[in-house]
Protein backbone atom coordinates (compact mmCIF):
# COMPACT_ATOMS: atom_id res chain seq x y z
CA UNK A 1 0.00 0.00 0.00
CA UNK A 2 1.15 3.74 -0.83
CA UNK A 3 3.00 5.35 2.01
CA UNK A 4 3.06 8.41 3.19
CA UNK A 5 6.46 10.00 4.69
CA UNK A 6 8.06 13.24 5.34
CA UNK A 7 12.03 13.81 5.86
CA UNK A 8 13.51 16.56 7.25
CA UNK A 9 15.29 18.33 4.00
CA UNK A 10 18.73 18.06 5.01
CA UNK A 11 18.83 14.48 6.39
CA UNK A 12 17.81 12.70 3.28
CA UNK A 13 17.47 15.28 0.01
CA UNK A 14 21.55 16.09 0.95
CA UNK A 15 22.07 12.48 0.77
CA UNK A 16 21.73 12.55 -3.14
CA UNK A 17 22.75 16.10 -3.80
CA UNK A 18 25.65 16.82 -1.41
CA UNK A 19 25.46 19.88 -3.48
CA UNK A 20 23.13 21.56 -2.03
CA UNK A 21 24.05 24.05 0.68
CA UNK A 22 23.76 22.73 4.69
CA UNK A 23 22.03 26.50 5.15
CA UNK A 24 19.52 25.16 3.15
CA UNK A 25 16.39 23.59 5.10
CA UNK A 26 12.35 22.32 4.83
CA UNK A 27 10.41 19.05 4.62
CA UNK A 28 10.78 16.66 1.86
CA UNK A 29 7.68 14.51 1.58
CA UNK A 30 7.16 11.16 0.36
CA UNK A 31 3.59 9.84 -1.33
CA UNK A 32 4.97 7.00 -3.24
CA UNK A 33 3.20 4.05 -4.40
CA UNK A 34 6.27 2.85 -5.94
CA UNK A 35 9.92 3.57 -6.29
CA UNK A 36 12.28 2.03 -8.27
CA UNK A 37 16.36 2.13 -7.54
CA UNK A 38 19.03 0.68 -9.53
CA UNK A 39 21.90 0.05 -7.74
CA UNK A 40 21.20 2.48 -5.34
CA UNK A 41 20.15 5.20 -7.62
CA UNK A 42 16.57 6.36 -8.27
CA UNK A 43 15.49 5.07 -11.52
CA UNK A 44 11.57 5.42 -11.52
CA UNK A 45 8.52 6.65 -9.01
CA UNK A 46 5.03 6.29 -9.02
CA UNK A 47 3.63 8.95 -6.89
CA UNK A 48 4.74 12.29 -5.32
CA UNK A 49 7.58 13.74 -3.76
CA UNK A 50 7.01 17.44 -2.18
CA UNK A 51 9.33 19.93 -0.71
CA UNK A 52 7.86 21.87 1.66
CA UNK A 53 9.13 25.35 3.29
CA UNK A 54 12.19 25.82 1.86
CA UNK A 55 14.70 27.99 3.10
CA UNK A 56 18.22 29.33 3.00
CA UNK A 57 18.87 30.07 6.17
CA UNK A 58 22.78 32.19 6.85
CA UNK A 59 24.22 35.47 6.12
CA UNK A 60 21.07 36.14 3.47
CA UNK A 61 17.92 34.29 4.35
CA UNK A 62 15.42 33.63 1.87
CA UNK A 63 12.25 32.06 1.85
CA UNK A 64 12.24 29.53 -1.49
CA UNK A 65 8.66 28.28 -1.77
CA UNK A 66 6.83 24.85 -1.62
CA UNK A 67 7.39 22.27 -4.91
CA UNK A 68 6.22 19.22 -6.18
CA UNK A 69 6.93 16.51 -8.62
CA UNK A 70 4.17 13.72 -10.03
CA UNK A 71 5.84 11.14 -11.39
CA UNK A 72 3.06 8.12 -12.97
CA UNK A 73 5.67 5.42 -12.90
CA UNK A 74 5.85 4.87 -16.33
CA UNK A 75 9.68 4.34 -17.25
CA UNK A 76 10.54 5.28 -20.87
CA UNK A 77 12.42 2.83 -23.35
CA UNK A 78 15.47 5.10 -22.94
CA UNK A 79 15.16 4.61 -19.22
CA UNK A 80 14.27 8.03 -18.19
CA UNK A 81 11.38 8.80 -16.40
CA UNK A 82 9.90 12.24 -15.98
CA UNK A 83 7.81 14.04 -13.26
CA UNK A 84 5.70 16.79 -13.74
CA UNK A 85 6.80 19.74 -11.92
CA UNK A 86 4.69 22.70 -9.63
CA UNK A 87 4.99 24.85 -6.95
CA UNK A 88 2.33 24.70 -4.17
CA UNK A 89 2.54 28.59 -3.20
CA UNK A 90 5.84 31.24 -2.00
CA UNK A 91 7.57 33.45 -4.06
CA UNK A 92 7.87 32.06 -6.68
CA UNK A 93 5.61 30.26 -10.07
CA UNK A 94 7.03 27.03 -11.08
CA UNK A 95 6.05 24.46 -13.73
CA UNK A 96 8.02 22.35 -15.56
CA UNK A 97 9.84 18.67 -15.92
CA UNK A 98 12.06 16.53 -13.66
CA UNK A 99 13.54 13.72 -15.43
CA UNK A 100 15.65 10.86 -14.18
CA UNK A 101 19.01 9.81 -16.44
CA UNK A 102 19.96 6.78 -16.35
CA UNK A 103 22.47 5.63 -14.57
CA UNK A 104 22.31 8.21 -12.19
CA UNK A 105 21.37 11.84 -13.63
CA UNK A 106 18.67 14.07 -13.94
CA UNK A 107 17.68 17.28 -15.58
CA UNK A 108 15.13 20.15 -14.11
CA UNK A 109 13.74 21.90 -16.76
CA UNK A 110 11.08 24.63 -16.46
CA UNK A 111 9.30 28.24 -16.39
CA UNK A 112 9.65 30.46 -13.23
CA UNK A 113 8.25 33.98 -12.27
CA UNK A 114 8.59 36.08 -9.60
CA UNK A 115 5.53 36.51 -7.11
CA UNK A 116 6.78 39.28 -5.61
CA UNK A 117 9.55 41.95 -6.55
CA UNK A 118 11.81 40.52 -4.83
CA UNK A 119 11.34 36.95 -6.04
CA UNK A 120 10.97 38.79 -9.84
CA UNK A 121 14.73 40.74 -9.07
CA UNK A 122 16.17 37.75 -7.72
CA UNK A 123 14.79 35.71 -10.68
CA UNK A 124 16.01 38.08 -13.61
CA UNK A 125 19.68 38.42 -11.88
CA UNK A 126 20.29 35.27 -10.32
CA UNK A 127 18.32 32.55 -12.22
CA UNK A 128 17.89 34.12 -15.67
CA UNK A 129 21.57 35.61 -15.70
CA UNK A 130 19.45 38.59 -17.78
CA UNK A 131 17.55 36.62 -20.17
CA UNK A 132 14.53 38.32 -21.29
CA UNK A 133 10.90 36.52 -19.83
CA UNK A 134 8.71 35.50 -22.58
CA UNK A 135 5.00 37.47 -23.41
CA UNK A 136 3.56 35.49 -20.12
CA UNK A 137 6.55 36.79 -17.68
CA UNK A 138 7.57 33.49 -17.42
CA UNK A 139 11.49 32.89 -17.52
CA UNK A 140 12.87 29.75 -18.65
CA UNK A 141 15.41 27.54 -16.40
CA UNK A 142 17.44 24.84 -16.05
CA UNK A 143 19.84 22.46 -14.30
CA UNK A 144 21.20 19.25 -14.87
CA UNK A 145 23.19 16.88 -12.15
CA UNK A 146 23.97 13.47 -11.29
CA UNK A 147 23.49 11.51 -7.66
Amino acid sequence: PPRSTLFPYTTLFRSYFPQVSADQHGTLGLDLKRAVFTDGQPHGFDGRIELRDLRQAGAHPLELGSYRVDFDGKVESNGQSVGQLHDLGGPFAVEGTVTLLPPNGYSVQGLITGRTPDAERLVRNEIALGAPPDTHGRTAFGFEGTF
